[in-house]
């Protein structure tokens, strides 16, 4: 899909909250000057919520996993073709893009790999940093 809007964090003064309709859901993020973070969804499995907050510095995003998925873990607003590369900051590890049938089903959206039975190194905020391709 196409962006609704384009925010500047860098020029935000104080928190925000927005709200979101989109695919027939209802979204909340609270952005500020260091990220994005999605709040609360009305959506069934809540994988939105559940990628945590996501950041940015240069072309590195790093999402802040807070709690563990169950198979790939969408890497909401990017599309396989945009990463270079993915790794958990805490370990170094490569994390391949997912090309299971389960992502096949989203061709706009990118899945990590986190394994068949993924144990997070950090079980409050593991990060993933996402190389962008220039």
């Amino acid at each position: 899909g196409q962006p609704d809007e384009r925010v500047a964090l860098s020029a935000l003064t104080e928190p925000q909250e927005r709200t979101i309709t989109a695919g027939g859901y209802t979204l909340h993020l609270l952005l500020d000057r260091e990220g994005a973070e999605m709040t609360a969804s009305d959506c069934p499995t809540q994988d939105c919520v559940h990628t945590g907050r996501i950041t940015r510095s240069g072309n590195k995003l790093y999402y802040h996993v807070f709690e563990n998925s169950i198979g790939p873990l969408p890497l909401m607003g990017l599309k396989g073709e945009d990463i270079d590369c993915i790794r958990m900051l805490a370990t170094g590890a490569e994390v391949p893009v997912s090309h299971s049938w389960m992502s096949g089903n989203y061709p706009d959206l990118a899945f990590a790999d986190l394994g068949p039975d993924p144990v997070l190194p950090d079980p409050v905020d593991t990060v993933l940093e996402v190389t962008l391709k220039e």
